[in-house]
Order: structure tokens, then C-alpha cells, then sequence
């Protein structure tokens, strides 16, 4: 359990770092356009970095302050975060579309990348989950 939280910053750091690479590639090279789905793994990718970047403020600041959070809380509570990055991220492209005059989608593609996202957060939290719901500040409770 120590490695992996050892391993979360580095992991976050890494993610982010891919996803630059990915993305600045992605714009030069027109992949967007080229390849329409290509948004796609991108989402997810993100989505697993939001739950990272969320597991990390959960385990650091939330569960030391409120260590009798239930399970459902503290999925929640990531889920949550995840959702909050990915709406903040579709505002992003919402306002950045109008100032460029870039179509970055419709309503059901930005329906498409929130799913995706949380899909993405929730694999963080699976790999993760260790960390999230057996940590010794805390009562033992369910695991969902």
C-alpha cells in the first residue's frame, strides 16, 4: 500500500505529461480531424488522471480531517472531483470554440467525454482503491 502511494504522484505526473504529448501531437498533426475518435482515448486518459489527481487530495487532505467517511462517500467524493475537472474541461472548449470559431462538438459529444472521463476516474479508483478504503485513520466499514 505505501508503493502505490509513493507511486500516485509519479503516476500523476507521468499521466499528465503523456497527455501534453499526446495532445500537442494530436493538434500539429491534425489527428482530431483526421481521426474523429481520437478525443476519445484522450477523455479517458483524462479522466483517469482527474482520479489520480482526486484519490491524491481525497487520501492527503479529505480522509485525515474526516476519517469515518463511508465507502459510498469516498467513491462519491472521487466520482465527484472527476466530474467537476471534466465539466471545468468542457467549459473550456465551449468558451475556446467561440473565440476561435473551432467546432469541438455537440451536446452528445460533450455527453460522450463526461462519460468517458468518469470512466477514466473510475479505473483510477479501481487500481487505486486500496488506498481510498483501507486506510489505517479510519474505522473498518463495508467495501462496495
Amino acid at each position: 500500500m505505501h508503493t502505490r502511494r509513493t507511486a500516485l504522484p509519479i503516476l500523476m505526473f507521468l499521466g499528465i505529461f503523456f497527455l501534453w504529448i499526446a495532445n500537442t501531437l494530436a493538434m500539429k498533426y491534425s489527428w482530431y480531424i483526421i481521426i474523429p475518435w481520437f478525443d476519445m482515448p484522450m477523455h479517458y486518459f483524462g479522466g483517469v488522471w482527474a482520479g489520480m489527481l482526486a484519490l491524491f487530495f481525497i487520501i492527503t487532505y479529505v480522509l485525515p480531517r474526516y476519517p469515518t467517511y463511508s465507502n459510498t462517500q469516498r467513491v462519491l467524493l472521487v466520482i465527484g472531483c472527476v466530474l467537476v475537472i471534466g465539466i471545468g474541461w468542457e467549459i473550456f472548449e465551449f468558451i475556446l470554440g467561440k473565440v476561435t470559431y473551432i467546432d469541438f462538438g455537440d451536446f452528445a459529444d460533450t455527453l460522450s467525454d463526461l462519460a468517458l472521463d468518469t470512466i477514466g476516474g473510475a479505473t483510477a479508483l479501481v487500481v487505486f482503491r486500496g488506498l481510498l478504503f483501507h486506510s489505517s485513520e479510519r474505522p473498518k466499514q463495508e467495501v462496495i
